[in-house]
């Protein structure tokens, strides 16, 4: 619907039940990366690939990435 500031807010809220879960952290970037952020965006996607390399979510951190 393109609510990106409740989609931020709803995220930020899962980050801090669920700091360690890759989809959350994977949709914190992608938030910045739709806010125009593409540093930010990768900061948050390669710090996932690194503490999560075998995770599915890294591979579509992987994607995004190269898409950015």
């Amino acid at each position: 619907k393109g609510e990106l500031v409740k989609a931020q807010e709803v995220t930020q809220t899962m980050l801090k039940l669920f700091p360690n879960d890759p989809m959350v952290k994977y949709n914190l970037g992608a938030i910045e990366a739709t806010k125009g952020n593409k540093k930010k965006a990768r900061e948050i996607w390669n710090q996932l690939i690194k503490d999560n390399p075998d995770n599915e979510t890294s591979e579509l951190a992987k994607n995004s990435l190269n898409k950015l």
